[in-house]
């Protein structure tokens, strides 16, 4: 079933924004974003044949708009960065569909995974690796409706296929985030106690 990933995530993620984060603007404001995304993913707009998910529409200004808040230099970095990974995006897809037999796995949890492996590579901030690979993934949505608009009737921007994989990174971004913070307790723990020693 498709969005199943996407809604489990989102709820996981909103869930420990509202209980565990302490309280401040920045959880209240990822709390409303959640909540949003969830109340608007099931409403579409149409134009012709192009049908936009209202909740993809939301996500994508959301990432355009934070780049800007970068200084030039690092939003043009972060702006080459974000159409790798929209290339990486579309080039796997169109790989899955025209040659399945390759992919064992489901391809959203492929996709996601190489994506995020990409933009920990390319991007070094955390705050700016997550805001690259969502607008890689909003870029690479678009461009690869537009390559496949031909093979159906109706080309929808923001499908549940989209909102899985996407949330599907960020769930694993979230695990790896939760590694490092761990292997660095760790790392000072030692420390201490060789220093402890020393003493």
């Amino acid at each position: 079933m498709e969005g199943i990933y996407f809604y489990w995530i989102s709820w996981l993620f909103w869930t420990y924004c509202t209980f565990l984060m302490p309280k401040s603007s920045k959880r209240t404001k990822a709390a409303m974003f959640i909540l949003i995304l969830l109340l608007c993913s099931n409403t579409f707009i149409q134009y012709g044949r192009y049908v936009l998910n209202l909740s993809f529409i939301i996500l994508a200004a959301m990432c355009f708009f934070a780049f800007t808040r970068y200084p030039f230099r690092n939003m043009i970095y972060f702006v080459f960065a974000s159409f790798i990974i929209m290339f990486s995006y579309v080039c796997l897809l169109l790989f899955s569909m025209y040659d399945p037999v390759w992919f064992y796995i489901d391809v959203k949890w492929v996709l996601s995974t190489f994506i995020l492996l990409l933009s920990i590579i390319i991007v070094q901030t955390k705050k700016a690796r997550l805001h690259v690979l969502l607008t890689g993934c909003c870029q690479g949505e678009c461009l690869y409706r537009f390559l496949i608009q031909k093979l159906t009737k109706t080309t929808i921007f923001g499908s549940s296929a989209f909102f899985d994989t996407v949330s599907i990174c960020c769930f694993l971004y979230g695990l790896v985030s939760l590694v490092y913070y761990f292997s660095q307790l760790f790392k000072e723990g030692i420390q201490l106690t060789w220093l402890h020693r020393k003493l």
